[in-house]
């Protein structure tokens, strides 16, 4: 995944976590957006832990690998029927910088 520059200041990146239960595959779109004018969003606090396994979901249509400990996380807090806002930061913040 090739992160694309936060626009400037008051920018956060979040993520719009899709529905799903059990063995759905995880799914995410990773969202830019103004402090402002963000919508509610839910931030998650989670240890890292050891990265390995790695394991694997679909980002903006890509995939990606994330720590088990996040992909837990996110697994927990999905709801069923609906998308959600999240940032966490192991994919909100750019890792690389």
């Amino acid at each position: 995944y090739r992160y694309t520059p936060l626009s400037g200041a008051g920018q956060i990146r979040l993520l719009r976590l899709h529905g799903g239960t059990g063995a759905d595959e995880l799914s995410v779109d990773l969202i830019h957006t103004s402090l402002d004018e963000a919508p509610c969003f839910t931030a998650l606090s989670y240890p890292w832990g050891d990265p390995q396994p790695r394991k694997a979901i679909r980002c903006s249509g890509l995939q990606i690998e994330i720590g088990p400990n996040l992909y837990m996380a996110l697994q927990h807090v999905r709801q069923a029927h609906a998308d959600m806002f999240v940032w966490a930061d192991a994919l909100c913040i750019n890792q690389e910088e």
